[in-house]
């Protein structure tokens, strides 16, 4: 039906389940794939119009058309910095795009039509599957990665930050949020910018 549609599962009223809570429209043929950008203010989405959409969630409207794919686009995802879209699809590519310009960053061109695609949690990697059951490993040379965006978790002695690399959880208070931090795990020592949209509750 051209839509996306969102629920918030955690405060839905149960008896209301079926209404959406969020509802985007724009493209003109069938969608088919969206996520979610990691601070969770943004949604990208693909189609078989060819186009890649990249949406604010809260505003409920679209805010750049993505535009190079000649075929249905199968697959985005954001990288967990926030800063870039990748798409692939049909047209044996993987694009990659700036989510707050809007424009083209790099295309990679594939032997298959490309079905699927997945991010590193934190490097600046990827894979992607193709129709005839291959898969391929993409590294993005010279796009230099930021930190990856992490959501902490509200507890009763502060804020719960969870590394993604080495599994140790860490303490912040309210005022570190949105605020980038160095992991103090041992041997770990990454980056990691604190979401200051969203808190996740226990």
């Amino acid at each position: 039906d051209r839509e996306i549609l969102g629920w918030h599962v955690r405060f839905s009223d149960y008896d209301n389940k079926d209404t959406p809570n969020l509802r985007l429209k724009g493209h003109t043929a069938s969608i088919h794939a969206c996520a979610w950008s990691p601070d969770g203010s943004g949604i990208v989405s693909a189609g078989e119009d060819a186009t890649v959409r990249v949406w604010d969630a809260s505003e409920r409207k679209c805010l750049h058309i993505l535009r190079g794919h000649t075929g249905t686009v199968t697959a985005c995802a954001y990288t967990p910095d926030g800063r870039l879209v990748l798409s692939a699809g049909e047209d044996r590519t993987v694009r990659i795009w700036s989510a707050q310009k809007g424009t083209s960053v790099a295309c990679l061109h594939l032997p298959g039509a490309i079905h699927s695609l997945g991010l590193h949690p934190w490097l600046p990697r990827s894979v992607c599957g193709d129709a005839g059951g291959g898969y391929y490993r993409l590294a993005a040379m010279g796009i230099d990665p930021g930190a990856a965006i992490i959501t902490a978790v509200e507890g009763k002695r502060g804020f719960q930050v969870p590394c993604p690399a080495c599994r140790q959880e860490f303490t912040l208070e309210k005022e570190d949020l949105g605020r980038e931090h160095t992991c103090p795990g041992r041997n770990c020592g990454r980056n990691w910018m604190i979401n200051r949209r969203y808190v996740m509750k226990p």
